[in-house]
């Protein structure tokens, strides 16, 4: 990023080097004005810790609860630890360890506004005043909730008993040799811990220029009073420009941090349970060899638990601007009248799944016959704790990056067309468009398919969108920003990076928003006069394919830029928008990493991503090899959409 805004700072500087060089010293002038800004910021965290109770030993520890009255022959501890040589837990009727729930928020508020006039006074006069205004507004909360489990660890031996349920929740227990008997229910459940965080900023302001006119219009007009020492007429001029914006980001997270559960060590474990045995996300874990360990238990039910993080970060704003003179406008063409002020949209979404497992050991089940097979046995690898993948700041500056990116990257395929003569919706300019908007989407933070199908159609129909606009540069942008919306509608992909990219098309390559529903988008084609279909959005893909086919040496270099999104793209493409890498929630549907595993294993394809044919439900394997588009390979007939 230092380097583009290096750049950036440089063509700024060369900009305002030409115009002193251009228009020379002109007068001398002084500005007085007035002001004032204030701004706030409060910052609040309250936390709640919960604080459990300590019993330990270096000898023997007893708890027992006996009593024919169920409301007093139960053992309930919360965020409890306890520790000793040989612990006993005994209950006439439940024990049930629980966690305790510690809890933190984070309240971050900033808002800020500010107000200025002012005057020039140029040869003692007044030249021009000028009057501006704006208000901004951030505020986020992050809301984080964590467990203290109950820990039981026995030096020797944990022993626990009860004549109903024993339930353990988000807890551990755990010994050198551990013996456990239910007479009800054995539960054991581990805990997500998770974390919210929502965000939401605004932004407006304005301001207005008048400058003076000078000298007189008849004088000057007047060829007797025309002297080579005469004032020249200057106009008066008007400008002025007013911007609104809002944006949020919102961000979720669930996982397993610690899995619940009966630990033991070289003793193993001997568990027996009269009706059934629960485990959810959770353990039966042993150091021991297999034949010291056994569970007899009534029925068996076991669980997993499915652990994600995701956040959504959407940006749109809108600005109009007036330039007061000709040369002012030609130097901000683009910029001019009422234009979309937009961000890449960022999103991503992570998610793992925490497996229940019994260590290897003796497994009877006494009222209904088990599949043993089915039973996962693998403790080691069963936690598959995720991480934390939202970082505000980090977020911030990679839409920031992505928009300065993309300017300089269309600026570029300008620069480039005009060298080699391509004109507007020519098949290379498509093909470089459609590279620029999936990597600008790609550093944002979302999918490279996100940015690259919206900027190569808004390529392809730009000859259109321009003469619609009457060649208006602000015009053409709303246009622009409207098919990236409807493109991504269609295909099913974020349509804020769709708006933004296909803007950026238009404002720094042609001239060098709407945003909403697809059904407003829709409205607003027809509208305009023309339409966004599949063959529309077909003719970009082939163009694309033309000159991947024709120009292997760019094609690897992207491929090694962009690595399995570019492989997306290709297979989109080269299918004819009939494939798509195979959903999450179909994945899910089918039975998760599991199917996916076994059908890998049995095709002898594990080094493969799955696509598949939403219509037809047919299912194909890609090998993983970045830049080179592999061929697909049907392996599986599922359930179409």
């Amino acid at each position: 990023m230092q380097a583009l805004e290096a750049y950036e700072g440089g063509k700024t500087l060369n900009d305002q080097i030409h115009a002193m060089e251009q228009g020379g010293i002109g007068s001398v002038g002084i500005h007085v004005g007035i002001g004032s800004s204030s701004f706030k910021q409060e910052y609040q965290n309250d936390t709640v810790t919960y604080a459990g109770g300590t019993l330990a030993s270096e000898g023997n520890i007893t708890i027992a609860a006996g009593s024919e009255d169920a409301a007093k022959g139960n053992i309930n501890a919360i965020g409890e630890t306890i520790q000793g040589q040989n612990v006993t837990l005994a209950a006439s009727h439940d024990i049930d360890l629980g966690a305790g729930t510690n809890t933190q928020t984070i309240t971050e508020n900033y808002s800020s506004k500010g107000s200025s006039l002012g005057m020039t006074i140029t040869g003692g006069a007044i030249s021009g005043v000028d009057a501006s205004f704006s208000k901004v507004k951030d505020e986020g909360t992050t809301e984080t909730t964590t467990h203290t489990g109950t820990t039981v660890t026995a030096s020797d031996t944990l022993t626990m008993q009860s004549g109903n349920d024993t339930t353990i929740t988000g807890s551990q227990v755990g010994g050198k040799t551990v013996k456990v008997d239910v007479g009800g229910n054995l539960n054991i459940s581990s805990l997500q811990d998770t974390e919210t965080y929502r965000g939401d900023s605004s932004s407006m302001g304005g301001g207005i220029s008048v400058s003076m006119s000078s000298g007189s219009k008849k004088d000057w007009l007047d060829d007797s009073f025309r002297k080579y020492d005469s004032t020249p007429y200057v106009p008066g001029t008007t400008g002025g420009s007013a911007f609104l914006g809002k944006g949020s980001m919102d961000s979720d997270y669930a996982s397993v941090t610690q899995q619940a559960g009966i630990y033991a060590g070289e003793g193993g474990f001997t568990v027996h349970v009269e009706d059934n045995t629960r485990l959810t996300g959770s353990l039966l874990d042993s150091t021991a060899s297999e034949d010291k360990n056994s569970l007899t238990t009534g029925t068996l039910t076991m669980e997993d638990m499915g652990n994600k993080a995701e956040y959504d970060v959407k940006d749109i704003g809108i600005s109009y601007t007036h330039y007061g003179t000709d040369a002012e406008k030609y130097k901000h063409y683009n910029e001019s009248g009422l234009v979309p002020d937009l961000m890449p949209g960022a999103e991503d979404e992570a998610s793992s799944t925490t497996h229940s497992a019994i260590a290897p050991g003796t497994i009877t089940t006494t009222k209904e016959k088990t599949d043993l097979s089915q039973i996962n046995r693998d403790t080691a690898n069963a936690l598959n704790k995720l991480d934390h993948i939202f970082d505000k700041k980090t977020i911030e500056e990679k839409q920031e990056l992505a928009k300065l990116f993309a300017k300089n990257g269309n600026e570029l395929i300008h620069k480039v067309s005009e060298h080699y003569g391509w004109a507007d919706g020519d098949a290379n300019k498509v093909a470089l468009h459609t590279l620029i908007g999936g990597l600008t989407a790609q550093i944002a933070g979302g999918d490279f398919s996100n940015g690259a199908w919206a900027a190569g159609v808004n390529e392809q129909l730009s000859k259109e969108i321009l003469k619609l606009a009457d060649g208006d540069p602000a015009k053409a942008q709303l246009y622009s920003a409207v098919v990236g919306i409807a493109v991504n509608s269609i295909l099913e992909e974020d349509t804020e990076t769709g708006a933004a990219v296909s803007q950026y098309g238009m404002k720094w390559n042609n001239f060098a928003i709407v945003w909403g529903a697809k059904e407003i988008a829709s409205v607003a084609l027809a509208a305009a006069g023309f339409t966004i279909s599949a063959n529309t959005i077909k003719d970009a893909q082939q163009n694309v394919v033309a000159v991947y086919n024709n120009v292997s040496g760019w094609v690897d270099a992207a491929g090694d830029v962009i690595g399995n999104e570019w492989q997306d793209l290709v297979v989109f493409a080269k299918s004819k928008g009939q494939l798509k890498r195979m959903p999450k929630r179909k994945i899910d549907e089918l039975g998760g990493e599991n199917y996916t595993q076994g059908l890998k294993r049995k095709v002898g394809k594990s080094h493969s991503d799955l696509y598949w044919n939403p219509k037809t439900g047919d299912v194909y394997a890609v090998p993983k090899e970045k830049g080179k588009g592999q061929e697909p390979e049907l392996v599986d007939t599922v359930d179409p959409d």
